[in-house]
């Protein structure tokens, strides 16, 4: 090896200290970023939560008011068939008087 290929290689590979220090650092990035991807998710499973619980209370509603619309069909389909009754009791007193 000649003297330039020696100190070509010893500043490529760098000292056994320096070269630590950046594993250290590129280490301490990485769980740094690790981390804030991870309270990235926590928020974004937060705000799923929170929107999941909307939508059941939006269902809720829904159903409440279609179980109230069903109740006054009903009730109106009763008072029609009532009046229709009474109708028919009034026209059948009419005929009867005539």
């Amino acid at each position: 090896m000649s003297r330039e290929e020696r100190t070509k290689k010893s500043k490529s590979t760098g000292s056994g200290k320096n070269r630590k220090t950046e594993e250290a650092e590129m280490v301490t990035n990485a769980l740094e970023q690790i981390r804030t991807l991870d309270s990235e998710i926590d928020l974004l499973k937060q705000k799923m939560n929170l929107v999941i619980r909307e939508i059941n209370v939006i269902k809720r509603v829904v159903l409440s008011e279609k179980e109230q619309i069903k109740e006054l069909e009903v009730s109106k389909g009763n008072d029609d068939k009532r009046f229709t009754s009474l109708l028919n009791i009034v026209k059948g007193m009419r005929e009867t008087k005539e």
